[in-house]
């Protein structure tokens, strides 16, 4: 695992609600949503519902 890796987390989310030219409103697990900034999302894949953001973001948020 690379040190690039180990800094992000994969989160999993039900569906994009919003987006502007800077972030989005993605809704997690029993309907919480939170903006994330599009600078800080490193992989997304919206068929899954996975995302990849840094790992601190995650915590803060309490997504991991």
């Amino acid at each position: 695992m690379s040190d690039r890796d180990a800094n992000l987390a994969r989160v999993e989310f039900e569906k994009v609600v919003h987006r502007t030219d800077r972030a989005l409103l993605i809704q997690f697990d029993e309907g919480v949503q939170h903006w994330i900034p599009d600078s800080l999302i490193d992989y997304i894949d919206e068929a899954d519902g996975v995302l990849y953001i840094p790992r601190w973001l995650a915590d803060e948020r309490e997504l991991s």
